[in-house]
Formats: structure tokens, C-alpha cells, sequence
């Protein structure tokens, strides 16, 4: 009996541990709008801005680009989460989930060594600032 009720308190233990620990990763702080494009875009050591020039050279060092273009789509992920500064809530969503499946793309064509995409997708993403700017930026 009192293996029974030992087996029974560790498994209620790990249960509340494996809710406890799954509630935390749910409070994942996202990062404002503002964090975000200084993360990507802002001078020319930020993440998309410096990548032109990480494809740039011969030969290309893929582990830095896989590196870089991984953190270009995790904080491209993050703009979906934010509110929309002024304009349309419907048309930010639409917008930066494109965004974000933009820079999805680039990280998987990093991955696959595939500098076409990999250029393809780099060069959508820079054309996607303006758009977003005169909807949304105050």
C-alpha cells in the first residue's frame, strides 16, 4: 500500500511539474515592436542589414548564416504577437505573418544551402519595410 501511494504522489508530482513547466514557456515575454526592428533592421550591424554582406563573401560561411537567418526568423516571429502601433489590426496580422513565413523561408533555404532562396527571400523581406512603415509606424 505504501508503494502504491508513493507511485501515485510521484506521478502527481511529475504531472504538476510537467503543467508548471509548460505554463513557463506559455510566459514567454515577447519583445516589442521597437526591440524587434532594432534586433533586424536597425544600422548596419543588425541581423538583415549585415546578412547581404555575409552572402556576399567567397565562400560563404553557412554555419553564420544559418546562425544569423534563425534569429532573423525568431524575431520576425515575435511581430504577429505585438499590437499594431496605429491602422488596421487585421491588415498587421495579415502583414507580418507574411513577414514572419518570409523569414521562415530564409532560415530553411540557410539550411539547405540555397543561395537563390536564401537571396530570394533576404531581398522580400527588405521590400517589406516601406509597405509596413506608411501603414503602421506613428
Amino acid at each position: 500500500m505504501t508503494r502504491k501511494l508513493r507511485n501515485v504522489a510521484a506521478a502527481l508530482a511529475a504531472g504538476f511539474v510537467m503543467v508548471i513547466g509548460a505554463g513557463a514557456a506559455t510566459l514567454e515575454e515577447v519583445p516589442s515592436i521597437k526591440e524587434i526592428m532594432g534586433k533586424l533592421n536597425k544600422g548596419p550591424d543588425s541581423l538583415v542589414q549585415s546578412l547581404k554582406k555575409d552572402l556576399e563573401v567567397d565562400p560563404i560561411d553557412w554555419n553564420v548564416v544559418q546562425d544569423k537567418t534563425d534569429e532573423i526568423a525568431k524575431y520576425a516571429g515575435y511581430m504577429p504577437k505585438n499590437e499594431p502601433p496605429q491602422g488596421d489590426k487585421e491588415s498587421w496580422a495579415a502583414i507580418t505573418k507574411k513577414y514572419a513565413g518570409t523569414a521562415k523561408k530564409l532560415a530553411k533555404a540557410a539550411k539547405e544551402k540555397d543561395l537563390e532562396a536564401v537571396t530570394k527571400a533576404h531581398g522580400t523581406m527588405l521590400k517589406a519595410c516601406a509597405k509596413c512603415h506608411m501603414e503602421f509606424k506613428p
